[in-house]
């Protein structure tokens, strides 16, 4: 009997490994749309000027995008319409922020900025690439340059893990 019991575990004991659990903000249908509605809880892919770069995936209907927190502390800004680049093993996949997606973040006084949102939508293509390929380095324009950064190889897969809950 335990012998029996354990061939069970070793066949299923896969299924399991390759099951995820994800965490969402929301997980919803639209009641006035019909439209699923999902968005993962942020996820931290690197640190860039010594603050986090904040990630979450969402999808509106078919639709599905990526977003993108970042601190502008120390006057450090993304240059605005500019392009994001995520490096692969074997290729780069550029990105371009919707025109009304960068969102600015006061304090409650307005004085001073403190983060941005940008939002990138994902066509097809960029989803299945950034789905398929763990992410080894990204880089970003700033007002003084191109900033590269590599990814630790702990967190090469938060872009794909996000991705696949949203899938």
């Amino acid at each position: 009997m335990n012998k029996i019991l354990l061939i069970i575990l070793f066949f299923i004991s896969p299924v399991f490994s390759h099951s995820q659990k994800c965490n969402y903000e929301k997980d919803k249908i639209d009641e006035s749309t019909q439209l699923v509605i999902k968005r993962t809880a942020p996820l931290t892919l690197c640190k860039v000027n010594g603050h986090p770069f904040i990630f979450k995936s969402q999808q509106i209907g078919d639709r599905k995008y990526l977003k993108l927190r970042y601190y502008k502390y120390n006057n450090f800004s993304i240059t605005e319409g500019s392009k994001f680049i995520f490096y692969f093993y074997n290729n780069k996949l550029m990105l371009y922020p919707l025109d009304f997606a960068i969102k600015q973040n006061s304090n409650q006084n307005g004085f001073s900025t403190i983060s941005s949102m940008i939002v990138y939508e994902l066509k097809k293509e960029d989803f299945e690439t950034l789905l398929n390929n763990p992410v080894r380095m990204i880089a970003v324009y700033t007002k003084t340059g191109i900033i590269k950064q590599e990814i630790k190889s702990k967190q090469q897969n938060n872009i794909q893990h996000m991705l696949e809950c949203i899938n």
